[in-house]
């Protein structure tokens, strides 16, 4: 039965199907023979002169596509998989606007290798005889050409563009199984550091007596960091010589500016709070090659109606007891604390941290309204 174009698109079924891929074309392409004879209408259907019955023994192979390079890929691998049944294959001349074109073309490919990059690629213990003796056994032809080897390949391995593809095979034709995994000689192993293997241990023994971890900033403004505080600045801490803001004009020399304004952000929050920080502080060393000592502290700090002297207690002590420290408490006077309600813990070994209740004043320079206690101890010295 013979129909138009128009026709198979509205009313054959494959038309109706696939006629969406020629939406946006205004002509059909069709296949034909020297006389004329269509052959197909791709990529909607082919025509019943080249349909395939019992007996056929003539097949008519065609790939169309908007890709060259992948339609010539495609038929040479459609009829090379063909020719490894036993069949012939022949050639059609294929007229275009810039030229004639014989297809299929099953030149096989050529490729130059070097034997010293196949060492150094996949690092396997062969000689050279044995190089190219795993190549041919992948079905590929070696030629030695001076430092180079030239392999030879059949034109329907597409998959080889580069020489690493031959490396692959190499490989393949070696044994996938034979080859034993091992680390490489200049593979460096990375380990954490000594203050974060030391941080992990404060965190989970903080998060285990129910505190909360936060962060704050390193940079910090002298109103906050020191004024609020009842503190004056002094020649201990670092400045940054051209701020963006004068909100971020001190390196912090201590945490306790962050915790507080942690709890004002949270004022209206049901308490108590009970929340840590471990982070850096800087103070200045004329004698280092920065300028500078980086130390890892641990703050922790409570606010309500019975945060007190008595809890940080427990609090330090159990850190010290998980730390495997001892502390010795003495008396101290601190502007940021309550007079009497303030200790300093040191020990031989150089720990040490302060620990007490904060001022009424400074309470009240951060807008908080219940008491605070506050805890802050050194780790150790930042490497």
């Amino acid at each position: 039965m013979q129909m138009t174009p128009n026709e198979i698109l509205n009313q054959h079924p494959k038309g109706v199907n696939y006629k969406h891929l020629m939406d946006m074309y205004v002509k059909y392409p069709i296949l034909t023979d020297a006389n004329g004879l269509v052959l197909s209408m791709p990529p909607i259907i082919n025509s019943d002169a080249t349909k395939c019955k019992i007996g056929t023994r003539r097949l008519f192979v065609d790939v169309t596509g908007l890709s060259a390079a992948a339609v010539v890929d495609s038929l040479v691998t459609l009829v090379s998989a063909l020719a490894e049944l036993g069949g012939e294959v022949k050639s059609v001349r294929m007229n275009y606007p810039n030229g004639a074109q014989d297809t299929p073309d099953l030149t096989p490919g050529a490729i130059d290798i070097s034997y010293d990059d196949a060492k150094k690629w996949l690092g396997l213990p062969f000689n050279r005889d044995e190089f190219m003796h795993y190549l041919r056994k992948m079905r590929l032809n070696v030629t030695p050409r001076g430092d180079l080897y030239e392999v030879t390949y059949p034109a329907f391995r597409t998959d080889i563009r580069h020489e690493v593809d031959v490396f692959e095979d190499l490989a393949i034709g070696f044994g996938y199984e034979k080859i034993e995994p091992a680390v490489v000689p200049t593979l460096t192993i990375g380990e954490a550091r000594p203050e974060e293997k030391m941080s992990t241990l404060v965190r989970q023994a903080m998060i285990g007596l129910g505190y909360t971890e936060i962060m704050t900033l390193l940079l910090q403004s002298v109103e906050r960091h020191f004024t609020r505080l009842n503190l004056q600045p002094d020649s201990n801490h670092v400045i940054v010589e051209n701020p963006k803001t004068v909100e971020q004009k001190v390196v912090r020399n201590h945490m306790l500016t962050g915790i507080l304004e942690t709890f004002n952000k949270n004022r209206r929050k049901t308490v108590p709070q009970k929340i840590f920080e471990i982070g850096n502080v800087v103070h200045l060393n004329a004698e280092k090659e920065t300028g500078t000592d980086e130390y890892r502290h641990l703050a922790f700090s409570v606010i309500g109606p019975d945060a007190g002297y008595a809890a940080g207690r427990m609090t330090l002590d159990a850190i010290l007891h998980e730390l495997g420290w001892r502390g010795d408490y003495e008396a101290a006077l601190h502007p940021s604390f309550t007079e009497g309600r303030c200790a300093r813990i040191t020990n031989e070994n150089g720990l040490w941290a302060l620990l007490g209740e904060i001022h009424p004043q400074v309470l009240n320079n951060f807008g908080l309204a219940y008491p605070v206690l506050y805890c802050e101890m050194r780790l150790m010295q930042v490497l």
